[in-house]
Order: C-alpha cells, then structure tokens, then sequence
C-alpha cells in the first residue's frame, strides 16, 4: 500500500497526466453551464436516458425551446415528466404549465393543478401563483378565493411581482372574515412551503 502511494505521489510530481472521468450528467451540466448546447445534448440525452433527473430536465428544456434539437413540445413533456417523478421541483412546475396550456400534451386542470402543488409545496413562486390563479378562477378545482389568497401571498412573499397584485386586488374583494381566514392559512403556507 505504502508503495502504490508513493508511486503515485511521484507520478503526480513528475507530472504525469492522469484521466479524470467525466460522466454523461457532469459533462451535460457542464457544458449547459458553459452555454455549449449542440455539445450538451448528446451526454445529456445519454444521462437522461440512464435516469439522471438533473439530465431529464435539461433535455426537456432543449425541446422546448428547441435548443441544439428541433422544438418540440411533446418531447419536453415527456422529459419534465421523468425529472417530476424524481422530484425535480422546476419540471414539475413546468409540467404543470404544459398541462394548464395544453402544451405538448392534451389540456388537463386536475393534472395541471397536481404538478403545480407538488412543485409550490417545494417553494416554487410560479408554481404558488399558478395554484392562486386556477384556485380564484375555478380551474381543475372549486372555486375559493380563500385558498387563492393564500396561495398568492405565499408566492408574493418570494417577489413574484404578479401574485403580488392578486393578492392585493383580491384581499379588497374578500369579506374580512375571508381575509382573515386567507391570511392565516398563507402563514401556515409560508412556514411550510418557503425554504
């Protein structure tokens, strides 16, 4: 043992090179990061395709904005869905986006509104503002300006300037039993759900 070190300790003082392996997802984030996209996707796709949740989500914003690979909405999904079920906190959000907009995939509220919850109860701003508008308009989910409330001021209380305007505009249409009714439950929100 102490000779293979010493070897080593030698080898690296005479300089000799030495191969550092890189993995698919580490050279996929890299070059994202570098801002080298026709690059990234293969060892992105390679990555992904071996699970890599980080690798998914990247894919699937490739498509979507179809950077280094033809746009295409329906192939983004598919990736946001495999990072989401990961817990990927961004694909989630952006799941529930696609499925609020039919976007790639068939319009669908409930499916819409699961995604978003999973991702504001992970401390997503848009996710939380999102929830407020499809609580206060009654998409995929009764109607309840209570909840909405709630879910606007938790997403304002991140900076999400438009949740901040809900919030406002909404707080002056409720009764004050309902305010105040919405504001505890958007403390209970902010204790949980803001990291």
């Amino acid at each position: 043992m102490k000779l293979a070190i010493t070897v080593l300790i030698i080898a690296i003082l005479a300089g000799v090179g030495f191969t550092v392996y890189e993995s698919n997802g580490d050279r996929c984030t890299r070059l994202v990061a570098e801002k080298d996209i026709p690059n990234a996707v293969e060892p992105c796709r390679a990555a992904a395709q071996q699970g890599g949740f980080m690798a998914q989500y990247l894919l699937g914003v490739m498509y979507d904005n179809g950077d280094g690979v033809p746009k295409d909405a329906g192939e983004a999904v598919k990736w946001y869905r495999k990072a989401a079920e990961q817990g990927h906190y961004i694909a989630e959000y952006l799941l529930g986006f696609a499925y609020h907009n039919g976007k790639g995939v068939v319009q669908d509220y409930g499916e819409a509104l699961k995604w978003y919850r999973k991702a504001a109860e992970q401390g997503v701003a848009d996710a939380q503002h999102n929830l407020g508008l499809m609580y206060i308009s009654g998409e995929g989910v009764k109607r309840n300006p209570v909840e909405a409330y709630a879910w606007f001021d938790t997403a304002a209380s991140q900076g999400q300037e438009t949740a901040v305007k809900a919030r406002d505009l909404l707080a002056q249409q409720l009764a004050a039993a309902q305010l105040a009714k919405a504001k505890q439950l958007s403390e209970q929100y902010r204790s949980t759900y803001i990291h």
